[in-house]
């Protein structure tokens, strides 16, 4: 999808999950939480509390979505 599996590695220590490994990891995190932080904090666009709770959590769905996508390209060795 968005996400490549060489940006990331497993992680090895706390939970499921990726790490970032590349600049491209990092700006990939970076990006999603200031689309979400966006969502939530600007007052310009005056959405309704109810508007900013389903954008926050559609763009929190795509990114499960795309980390368990990349989790399976990396398991295929791909």
């Amino acid at each position: 999808m968005i996400g490549r599996p060489g940006w990331f590695k497993p992680r090895r220590y706390i939970g499921i999950g990726l790490t970032p490994r590349t600049w491209q990891g990092w700006a990939y995190f970076l990006v999603f939480l200031l689309i979400i932080l966006f969502v939530q904090l600007d007052p310009l666009f005056y959405l309704s509390s109810r508007v900013r709770t389903i954008l926050t959590f559609g763009v929190i769905i795509l990114l499960l979505i795309d980390t368990a996508h990349i989790t399976m390209q990396m398991r295929k060795g791909g």
